[in-house]
């Protein structure tokens, strides 16, 4: 009897070993089951550049922690406007603007721990019902120790269920995907600025070009084709051989030792040996711990061209308004002179002696010609300089004769 007694307590104990090998080993499936959630979701964190993969895979890790109606992640922006991560349902994107009003969520923050907040718009009979009860589980986000942003959950679970080991194991995930977040978006930020820059060097009517240390071209925007260059036989020139003049040169060569920004004017020449008058802007840059330089060339040849277009048609517009102000000032006395001179030459009662009708005859002739001198100037279309008596020039009245002005002038000494 006392043996059966003895079997029978421990076949008992055994069942009960059994019984705590079982739990112990169903625990430990959870808690391996839950260390498999963590490590996929940091294999997440480190490959995900969209922040939405990043909130799914906290959402699932957190959903083996704690059962929740909706949640949420708000990172914090600079106007203080939080971005929201998920879709949240209705209850809880009401709550949110009131924890941060009412200073709740400052207050997590600052205690760097997940806590749990009762809904206070639930009513006293469902207060008392905790199948019922309404909290939110908001877990503070973190990087560096400063605050990012929250997570934040409606749940309806006992307060006893959620242990203070699922709220680290939350606690850990959240901060774990708060690091993903900001990676995930900083990566994003630098793509889109990547892009906007090399959209804008790339649609840039200005050449930009990046020189290495010995003056090589190592990098030019597609804007150099427009100028006259092949961008293939253009790369891994030295630039300042595209200049033709020898002080250019050596003032680029200065300014580009002197690591300042700067400008210079120069004269390039380019695969079709076009001559191009340029603007040029020089600015030093530090690229991978080497000194580099960064060009920015823009075509002035057809601007100068412009320019002196409108200089010529402002001294043009002088001159048409100078020979007016002749005419006026000339041409008038002149024809008085004339006519004294016709009258003279034709009074048949005047005791002029040959000589002296001569005289009055080539003094008629040259008033012609000055009146002749007149008219050509005001019907003047084109300005050309020939020259006068040495290196001095003149303005050329006579632009269908081939004779220079240093003749005309000799024959008018003749007269």
């Amino acid at each position: 009897m006392d043996k059966q007694k003895s079997k029978k307590s421990d076949l008992e104990e055994l069942r009960q070993e059994l019984m705590t090998a079982t739990h112990t080993r169903d625990a430990l499936r959870e808690s391996l089951g839950e260390f498999k959630e963590i490590q996929q979701l940091s294999e997440t964190i480190r490959s995900a550049v969209e922040p939405d993969y990043v909130v799914e895979a906290l959402f699932r890790v957190v959903a083996r922690q704690v059962e929740y109606d909706s949640c949420a992640v708000y990172l914090m922006n600079e106007d203080d406007k939080p971005i929201c991560f998920g879709s949240p349902e209705k209850p809880l994107t009401t709550a949110v603007p009131g924890l941060i009003s009412d200073g709740i969520i400052d207050w997590i923050q600052g205690e760097q721990r997940p806590i749990l907040v009762p809904d206070i718009d639930v009513t006293q009979e469902e207060s008392d019902d905790s199948d019922q009860q309404l909290s939110f589980l908001v877990v503070p986000l973190a990087v560096g120790g400063q605050g990012i942003g929250f997570f934040i959950c409606t749940t309806s679970a006992a307060r006893d269920t959620i242990t203070q080991n699922r709220l680290d194991t939350i606690y850990f995930t959240v901060n774990q995907a708060a690091v993903a977040l900001q990676n995930s978006l900083l990566y994003q930020k630098i793509e889109r600025t990547s892009a906007f820059l090399d959209t804008l060097i790339t649609q840039a009517q200005e050449a930009v070009i990046l020189l290495d240390e010995e003056g090589s071209i190592q990098f030019v925007n597609p804007a150099i084709t427009q100028m006259g260059w092949s961008r293939e036989k253009f790369l891994h020139r030295d630039f300042i051989d595209l200049l033709t003049d020898t002080k250019q040169q050596e003032k680029l060569q200065k300014l580009l030792a002197s690591r300042q920004t700067g400008r210079l004017e120069a004269t390039l020449v380019n695969d079709r040996e076009e001559l191009l008058e340029t603007d040029i802007t020089v600015t030093p840059l530090q690229v991978e711990l080497q000194n580099r330089s960064m060009l920015l060339v823009r075509d002035m040849t057809e601007t100068r061209q412009l320019q002196q277009k409108a200089l010529f048609a402002e001294k043009f517009q002088l001159l048409s308004e100078a020979a007016v102000a002749v005419n006026h000032e000339i041409n008038n006395p002149l024809t008085t002179i004339k006519s004294q001179l016709y009258l003279m030459l034709n009074d048949k009662s005047s005791p002029l002696r040959q000589q002296d009708r001569k005289r009055l005859q080539t003094l008629l002739e040259n008033s012609d010609r000055i009146a002749d001198v007149i008219k050509r100037f005001e019907q003047l279309e084109t300005l050309e300089s020939v020259n006068y008596l040495g290196d001095l020039k003149m303005l050329n009245l006579r632009p269908d004769s081939k004779e220079t002005g240093g003749q005309e002038q000799s024959e008018d000494d003749q007269n």
